[in-house]
């Protein structure tokens, strides 16, 4: 193999395969990337098996093959590597010589022959979705998807599609997260992709309007936009019936700033032990909320004007409602409406006048101390 190409071409190439790489890879293989130099396109390959990305990028090719080389070696070298002009060449025992100007880089290969067969990379249903759009749906759920393997449909995220309107679901057994948004497609689907797939994913997305095509196969998801393929692998089963833990005729009402509440829910973690965790305390009362902590390190009482129905004590993990309610800050609200039953029973956090998202919150039970 031998080919020319801009340094700016090569680490577009090489860069976003190396979110799809194994960190603790048994096959030394996977700690590879597939390059392949083909009809004047040079393909670039990062597979763990789960999850994968591919590049397509035009170069001037003078000799095609293909061989596999270790991911982060070669994105050091090219990195290093003044703007300009690149030649790599290959021997038949997978030496590889990079030369840039009067640097020149000698380093081993490897045959492809120990690489797994990548998955097809075209689906049987599709839809488009903007990148930004994609990339904030992301950043609002991913904070409640589980990392107890023992229930891997809650380690990702729930994806339903009915005719032009998309659900998106997250639930680790404490926060249950729920975003709606339109997307263009007129299919039925319901499908599952890793919340650690979705993480990798948001390093490749931008916020722009640029649309994303997703694909699916039985097994697998597949998104196209730029030079670029994404897959990832399913999780495989039944989602759990998210509707359900949603309470019901719920009589305490709470309409308040969501910079108010995230500022003073930030003031009384700042006394909070992570190791012990006392719970943040909001007391609901006829003009205001009072924000209370008492720990081993200290004690804060904060109030904050909202319009309130019932009265009520109820406790928090800290760190669970702050992520609740920065998650609905991203989606450009000001003011949100909490909606409690009783100190045992989950806390909502929805739009005023909308529905695109809501959270749920389980509270923690307040000892007599904090009562």
């Amino acid at each position: 193999m031998k080919i020319k190409a801009e340094k700016k071409v090569l680490l577009e190439a090489v860069t976003p395969t190396l979110c799809a790489l194994s960190s603790k890879a048994l096959i030394p293989a996977l700690e590879c990337i597939y390059v392949k130099a083909e009809n004047g396109v040079l393909t670039i390959t990062g597979y763990d098996l789960s999850k994968g990305v591919r590049t397509e990028n035009n170069v001037n090719i003078e000799e095609e093959g293909s061989l596999l080389l270790n991911a982060q070696k070669l994105n050091s070298i090219i990195r290093t590597l003044p703007e300009g002009m690149v030649e790599i060449t290959t021997d038949k025992d997978y030496k590889v010589t990079i030369v840039s100007g009067k640097i020149k880089f000698e380093i081993i290969g490897l045959p492809t022959d120990g690489y797994p067969s990548i998955p097809e990379l075209a689906g049987d249903r599709s839809f488009d979705i903007p990148k930004g759009i994609l990339k904030k749906l992301c950043q609002q759920l991913l904070f409640s998807v589980s990392v107890d393997e023992k229930r891997p449909q809650l380690t990702g995220i729930n994806f339903e599609i009915n005719e032009d309107k998309m659900t998106l679901v997250s639930c680790d057994g404490f926060r249950l997260s729920i975003r709606h948004e339109k997307v263009k497609s007129n299919e039925l689907m319901q499908f599952i992709v890793p919340g650690r797939t979705l993480s990798e994913l948001m390093k490749l997305l931008d916020d722009s309007d640029d649309i994303i095509t997703v694909e699916l196969t039985n097994k697998h998801m597949i998104m196209h936009f730029d030079n670029l393929y994404f897959f990832s692998r399913l999780v495989e089963g039944e989602y759990i019936d998210y509707l359900k833990p949603i309470p019901k005729d719920t009589t305490i009402e709470v309409k308040v700033k969501l910079d108010d509440i995230i500022a003073s829910c930030e003031r009384a973690s700042l006394v909070i032990d992570e190791r012990v965790k006392s719970p943040v305390k909001i007391t609901v009362a006829p003009g205001g909320l009072l924000l209370s902590c008492d720990s081993v390190n200290g004690k804060v009482r904060d109030e904050i004007p909202a319009s309130t129905t019932g009265e009520l004590d109820i406790g928090f993990n800290n760190k669970y409602l702050l992520d609740a309610l920065r998650a609905a800050a991203m989606c450009g609200e000001e003011e949100v409406v909490l909606r409690m039953k009783s100190p045992l029973v989950g806390m909502s956090i929805q739009p005023i006048d909308h529905d695109s998202f809501f959270y749920l919150v389980l509270p923690v039970r307040l000892n007599d101390e904090n009562n």
